[in-house]
């Protein structure tokens, strides 16, 4: 944590976390290229449609955080990505997080369905 990210109080900005949990999202997808290049080449995208954040504990400068993701259910045209983000020495939880997304073809902005790519990579989504 960072002297940029914590507000007047010392802890940081609860809309930080949301920076902090989309850098955490990026980075958990571009471990899954195929995945990636699967969704491209068929013209979909997936963007975030609702956030819930429970905050835990503050996290103040110096902290260093990890932060765990993630995708726990998957729809015929959503994903839901759960993630935590810990102090790393403590392995207390200082946020916990849901995240849905869904898939839209980027042609038409219309909702598609893209279950059989993430199913195919993540197969414990199955379910």
């Amino acid at each position: 944590v960072r002297g940029y990210h914590v507000d007047v109080f010392g802890h940081v900005n609860h809309a930080r976390y949301l920076e902090f949990l989309e850098e955490a999202r990026w980075a958990f997808f571009e471990e899954w290229p195929a995945l990636t290049a699967a969704l491209h080449a068929r013209g979909i995208i997936h963007v975030v449609v609702n956030i819930n954040i429970d905050y835990r504990r503050q996290a103040t400068v110096g902290d260093l955080l990890r932060i765990e993701t993630e995708p726990i259910r998957v729809g015929s045209s959503s994903l839901v990505v759960a993630q935590t983000i810990r102090h790393a020495g403590s392995g207390t939880a200082v946020v916990d997080a849901k995240v849905t997304n869904v898939f839209l073809d980027s042609a038409s902005g219309k909702t598609t369905s893209a279950r059989d790519e993430f199913v195919a990579h993540w197969p414990w989504l199955r379910t």
